[in-house]
């Protein structure tokens, strides 16, 4: 019998997928990975307003309040959806601390999870169907970067945004109740708003924090316009001018569709525990590791660091060499593995905290990072896994040395549900004692447990304001920041 689906477009199969997940049960693994990485997400945009890290989208999203419209993380009062979307997306990417599925390069997390629960409070839908359309966003979009792993990127285009303007345009189709037809157009439609273009690694600029919240912002768009008779391409991904022929190159069009539904890409989506570009994580898993063994160690006491790590890490943390030794700004700092190893050295941490203009200009870090150095080293498991091995050179002639197959939150070694939530209570500035974040971590993981999600939705989005307050009145007074 004739297979249809090979006759449907991925739009179509796309399409097919969100509006059977609607009504299926997921896997218990599937639910749980989900919930964590809502929480992870949630947790660092909170982290990027409590430090002011996107102020631009949030001030653009509340120009105009509308108490009927949509929360924005970080405030009681609510804004317009495509607005609210646009910060929250932004937020959730703003200190590059957010989760990331390796294989496909691709930010999932703050392009999908906040049009899942924004859009999901505004309909008042239930924990389990937010859950639902986060995992079919994620699917559809990690199957585009996986369809060609590494080629958004290696043509100029951020993939976070080419990619994930489609897996938030179908969790946002799944929300708004918007027909299988709907999202085919949508889909088409999405087309004419994927880009993303990498030019500002070249420029030094930090445009790149807007690509999730821009992505979400401009599904919903594109989900509205279909569903009022707006029209798009459904061969909008493998047609002679769609996706694949202007982003990807030489794909076979029926690249991983067939497994939709029965094998989980949201399980291979990797946690932060170090606020900057992935590509890095290895080599400061790989130090961690020699400064444990050697506790005693200071940097004034290196002579020389080698970094050895997959070629395909240089065009982003690696070169020009001497813009990676002496940074600009924040962005550029959390991109140079030069940067972020000789912070490492010095501080024995990378954290939140090492990326205020003081700290990307500390002298002595540019010193030693002008002393490390980097060699690539092919591994066919990149970018699937992240390897690296480190080797520190001592002023007395001793060599220590580390290595890693893959860093640390990857799926291969996860963080655990209590470092997760460390994580978020890191995030939010509060320690364990102080129960308020442990207690919101809590009902976030419970998600798809939940009735109406509004009410958690206003909860963790006001929570920084509410925080504030019962702080005021607290003869402790404020925590420092600890990530």
């Amino acid at each position: 019998m004739r297979d249809i689906r090979k006759h449907r477009s991925v739009a179509e199969r796309f399409a097919a997928f969100a509006r059977r997940m609607k009504d299926e049960a997921l896997p218990d693994a599937v639910v749980r990975a989900a919930c964590e990485q809502v929480l992870d997400t949630v947790g660092v945009g909170l982290a990027a307003r409590r430090l002011d890290a996107e102020k631009p989208a949030v001030v653009v999203a509340t120009e105009r309040w509308d108490d009927g419209g949509a929360y924005v993380l970080g405030e009681y009062r609510r804004a317009p959806a495509q607005m609210a979307l646009l910060a929250n997306g932004a937020l959730s990417h703003a200190l590059d601390f957010d989760n990331t599925h390796m294989g496909s390069m691709i930010h999932v997390g703050a392009a999908v999870a906040p049009t899942a629960w924004t859009l999901g409070a505004c309909r008042h839908a239930a924990g389990a169907d937010v859950i639902r359309a986060y995992v079919a966003g994620v699917e559809c979009a990690t199957r585009l970067g996986l369809a060609s792993p590494g080629a958004f990127h290696a043509n100029g285009f951020h993939a976070t945004a080419g990619a994930g303007v489609f897996g938030a345009v179908t969790a946002a189709g799944m929300i708004l109740g918007a027909s299988e037809r709907n999202i085919v157009d949508a889909l088409g439609i999405a087309g004419s708003m994927a880009a993303g273009l990498l030019e500002y690694h070249h420029a030094g600029s930090s445009n790149k924090k807007l690509h999730p919240g821009l992505a979400a912002s401009q599904a919903y768009l594109a989900v509205r316009l279909a569903m009022a008779g707006a029209d798009g391409p459904e061969t909008v991904f493998e047609g002679g001018f769609g996706l694949i022929a202007t982003h990807l190159g030489d794909v076979d069009p029926d690249f991983g569709t067939d497994d939709l539904g029965s094998l989980w890409h949201v399980l291979e989506v990797t946690t932060k525990p170090y606020p900057i570009c992935n590509l890095s994580h290895a080599a400061l898993d790989c130090v961690r590791a020699i400064q444990k063994e050697n506790p005693d160690l200071r940097a004034d006491a290196i002579a020389a660091a080698r970094v050895w790590g997959p070629p395909g890490v240089v065009p982003l943390v690696v070169e020009p060499v001497a813009a990676k030794i002496a940074p600009r700004n924040a962005y550029e700092a959390k991109f140079s593995i030069q940067h972020c190893v000789a912070r490492m050295l010095v501080d024995r941490a990378v954290s939140v905290d090492h990326f205020t203009p003081e700290m990307v200009g500390d002298i002595g870090v540019r010193d030693l990072a002008a002393r490390v150095s980097f060699v690539p080293e092919p591994n066919d498991a990149y970018p699937r896994k992240m390897p690296g091995r480190v080797e520190i050179v001592l002023a007395d002639g001793r060599v220590l040395t580390s290595s890693v197959e893959d860093s640390a939150g990857s799926s291969s070694k996860p963080l655990s549900r209590a470092e997760i939530e460390e994580k978020f209570r890191n995030n939010l500035g509060e320690s364990p004692r102080d129960g308020g974040a442990g207690d919101l971590a809590e009902e976030i993981l419970g998600l798809w447990e939940c009735a109406d999600v509004e009410p958690l939705v206003r909860r963790f989005s006001s929570y920084l304001q509410h925080d504030a307050n019962r702080r005021a009145e607290s003869p402790r007074g404020e925590k420092a920041l600890r990530i």
